[in-house]
């Protein structure tokens, strides 16, 4: 197997249904495991990769995980918690598109009201809750790699759902590959820079309440959804940008969250083309699928 190196980078079945892993379960798993090697690029040749928590979870069909190089071609988009770069994966049968997110500086990010989603996250020790609270430097570089870990997981566990998200293929220390949406001369617009037919839009809100419904029977919220975080490809709504998903449960601000992604979602729609929907029974609809 050809190993690719960091030279090669040019930057500028789900777990037991009856048990939902939570994000601090999440954190504490990868804590336990020995830190990522950023100078390998090969993720797992079988048919299945492990996730922290023990999950296996299958591979696509169309993701080549033997004899191949990756190489970076350039930047899809810049964010305020990172951005996003185009990644093509070659091997002597043939080449695919990857997307590859990498995460901000903690010092230069501009994540809003970050405590809200960090309610509910929890470190191993004292001393690194004390960081945190401090917002010393080694507090920062916590709270980051926090956001990146929690980012990746949440997918593995969305997508393995059924959810419509963007299959994770493999994180790279502060960095992390996943399925790229669009062609080779597109990528997939965000819902804002897109514009359906009357049909086809209710057709997407349709597909993105029942994302969110899927998301809640997880025991997720996204917490950031809007038409700036759902990417549309083929007819199809693609949910991104999660690293902010907080626990239903346990972050005290998930109620409040929800509700403003559906205030977000139904807003947008009503605006821009008319289209009705109540938040209030969708938000009755995805609290039933949660409990």
């Amino acid at each position: 197997m050809v190993r690719a190196t960091r030279r090669q980078i040019f930057f500028e079945d789900r777990e037991d249904s009856q048990h939902r892993p939570s994000l601090q379960e999440i954190e504490n798993r990868r804590a336990l495991r020995d830190g990522p090697d950023e100078t390998d690029l090969t993720p797992a040749s079988s048919s299945r990769l492990v996730d922290v928590l023990g999950t296996e979870y299958p591979v696509p069909d169309w993701l080549i995980t033997e004899e191949y190089r990756d190489e970076v071609l350039g930047t899809i988009k810049s964010g305020k918690e990172g951005s996003v770069s185009l990644v093509e994966r070659a091997s002597p049968g043939g080449s695919h598109f990857l997307a590859l997110k990498a995460y901000k500086d903690p010092n230069t990010r501009a994540f809003h009201r970050d405590q809200m989603y960090r309610d509910g996250r929890k470190f191993r020790e004292s001393r690194e809750t004390r960081a945190v609270a401090r917002k010393s430097e080694f507090g920062r570089q916590l709270r980051a790699g926090q956001w990146q870990g929690v980012e990746f997981e949440i997918l593995r566990i969305l997508w393995a759902a059924g959810v419509s998200v963007p299959y994770p293929v493999e994180e790279l220390g502060s960095r992390f590959l996943m399925q790229y949406i669009g062609d080779e001369t597109t990528a997939a617009p965000r819902l804002v820079d897109f514009r359906p037919t009357i049909s086809q839009a209710e057709s997407l809100l349709d597909q993105i309440f029942d994302s969110v419904v899927l998301i809640a029977a997880e025991g997720y919220v996204h917490g950031d959804l809007s038409a700036y975080n759902v990417l549309v490809w083929e007819e199809k709504a693609w949910i991104i940008d999660v690293p902010q998903a907080v626990d239903l449960a346990s972050n005290p601000h998930s109620m409040e969250l929800l509700q403003r992604d559906l205030d977000n979602v139904c807003s947008y729609f009503a605006r821009k083309f008319g289209i009705s929907r109540d938040p209030g029974e969708e938000m009755a609809r995805v609290i039933s699928a949660a409990v």
